[in-house]
């Protein structure tokens, strides 16, 4: 996981909001999850602060990808970060 473009320390001058879409449950995606988080924050970005990280999660359940995918275009977030290939297509 790395921060890398606009997101890089110093390259945005406004809050950013971070949409974060995962298969698996929370507990399982945790690890990677959290090393996402800390890249943003090595950059200068912290959750709650400059940052709003919003984590969307299907719990094993392929079907739900696509409206939570749905949801969080909608939301406006600047970025969605897909945590797998599947999440990715938004499910099967």
């Amino acid at each position: 996981v790395a921060v890398t473009g606009r997101f890089a320390m110093g390259a945005a001058k406004r809050d950013v909001h971070v949409g974060y879409l995962e298969l698996v449950k929370e507990s399982d995606g945790a690890l990677l999850y959290r090393e996402f988080a800390e890249e943003f924050a090595q950059a200068g970005y912290v959750n709650g602060r400059n940052l709003k990280l919003v984590r969307k999660s299907a719990g094993g359940q392929s079907e739900r990808l696509r409206s939570f995918a749905a949801d969080l275009a909608a939301s406006k977030v600047d970025l969605i970060v897909a945590a797998s290939t599947e999440a990715a297509r938004g499910g099967p």
